[in-house]
């Protein structure tokens, strides 16, 4: 497919292209205030155990007391490469929704030294994926999405001197060498379902339109060149959406993951149609130029139930949770994995699925939470189960029990815990709220995983 170039489409790509590095410096006022002498303040407190003796390994929390902490997903390291450092969001407040103007601290943890040092902060965040603030190919960059020049746009800022750098697109996902970024617009996503992109810029309402169009849909931003260009228009899934039942309908794009070697691209595409609640979600997946566009899983395999797509490790495979009722003969919600283009679908565990999977290199361990509403995955004080899986022996333990908001009260503005491995896949990060308040747990899982 022919790639679309929108090289200076926007205000930022715009002054973006007159600068010789091609990117747009801004100024970074946080880091301005905080540099010192060598390096940005840095706030030093005490990680606090987390029921000491009561969970399956030790856990700490490691982020302050002082406002809610939030990662960005299941799915998205929080460590740097190193694993020295974690990256999260700071938000100004936790059961409200952000207005647009409000801003999101991007905030810095040092695991070896305890402290805490802030680099950014952004209008473009919202509950669920925070900032959505990722790391780079090194341990001095991250990379999040802000409001410039009524443009949402990826940034980058180093954490050792604070330089903020813009580019002329936003960033749902970066790609592991750090050489672009992809995404649908962070104001569009809201369409589908709140939570996953930023508030709308009241003086640049969210991009209009009905269908399937060609010149709209998933773009690329090239951070050497800083040429944006779109790779995947709307109208690739239009046999996907197609029919009396989509009449009228409108097709968007939700999740964007790519696989961890960097070669191809997984996408969450939804259709909503006029007068219905169902997003009818299908997956598929492409090399990052937008070509060889695979078929995953269909949008009436998805519609028999099921979420929370994850490549495996392996950058060949997915898994998810689904009832594949027809794949598999089977009428429980299962954790399954298939090949990139669908085929070869299997059960990973007789035990039921649920929140947010994802697994060792080896298929040897899943780890996942669960939802509120998961009654067997709650405790009788209201806490639910960080679920650690066996795969080999199909043995099931709880890594612990943590509080989080009910998800039927609080909807967009719930806490999942969202388990993450580290990069060295020894130790589970995920949120919890056990005192009113987000915070962040880092379970130590080497001496169970041995």
């Amino acid at each position: 497919m022919q790639r679309r170039n929108f090289i200076a489409k926007t205000s930022a790509g715009f002054l973006a292209s007159m600068v010789f590095t091609g990117c747009l410096t801004v100024e970074n006022k946080q880091a301005e205030v905080a540099l010192k002498t060598n390096n940005i303040s840095k706030i030093s407190f005490k990680f606090r155990d987390y029921k000491k003796g009561e969970t399956l390994c030790p856990i700490k929390i490691i982020s302050p007391s002082d406002a809610p902490y939030m990662h960005t997903f299941y799915d998205v390291s929080p460590f740097s490469p190193n694993g020295r450092y974690i990256a999260l969001s700071k938000l100004p407040y936790q059961y409200k929704s952000p207005p647009f103007g409000d801003k999101a601290e991007v905030c810095i943890i040092d695991l070896e030294e305890q402290n805490i040092f802030t680099v950014y902060a952004t209008k473009a965040w919202a509950h669920q994926l925070g900032t959505n603030v990722q790391w780079g190919n090194d341990n001095k960059h991250v990379y999040t999405n802000d409001w410039i020049n009524k443009e949402a746009v990826c940034v980058r800022i180093n954490i050792e001197t604070g330089e903020t750098k813009a580019f002329t697109g936003s960033m749902y996902h970066i790609a592991p060498d750090a050489s672009e970024v992809v995404g649908f617009p962070p104001d569009v996503i809201n369409v589908t379902q709140m939570g996953y992109g930023t508030p709308e810029n009241p003086e640049n309402p969210p991009h209009s339109f009905t269908g399937a169009p060609n010149d709209f849909g998933l773009f690329k931003i090239d951070l050497v060149s800083n040429e944006k260009s779109l790779i995947v228009p709307l109208s690739n899934y239009k046999v996907e959406y197609s029919g009396e039942d989509f009449e009228g309908s409108t097709t968007y794009l939700f999740h964007t993951k790519y696989n961890p070697q960097g070669n191809r691209i997984m996408q969450v595409a939804r259709c909503l149609r006029p007068g219905k609640r169902a997003w009818n979600p299908s997956i598929y997946t492409f090399d990052p130029n937008g070509n060889d566009f695979t078929k995953t899983i269909s949008h009436k395999q998805w519609n028999q139930g099921g979420n929370h797509p994850n490549w495996h490790p392996d950058g060949e495979r997915i898994i998810m949770n689904l009832y594949p009722k027809k794949e598999l003969d089977t009428e429980d919600y299962c954790f399954v994995i298939f090949n990139q283009d669908g085929t070869d679908m299997k059960r990973l565990s007789k035990h039921s699925g649920g929140g947010h999977p994802s697994v060792t290199p080896d298929t040897k361990w899943l780890v996942t939470d669960a939802y509120t509403r998961q009654r067997q995955y709650v405790n009788e004080r209201g806490e639910v189960k960080i679920r650690l899986i066996d795969l080999v022996s199909d043995e099931e333990e709880a890594l612990c029990y943590v509080y989080t908001p009910p998800s039927n009260v609080y909807g967009v503005l719930r806490n999942d815990p969202h388990p993450v491995w580290s990069r060295d896949y020894k130790k589970i990060l995920f949120c919890g709220t056990p005192k009113g308040k987000r915070e962040i747990f880092l379970a130590d899982l080497e001496s169970v995983l041995s």
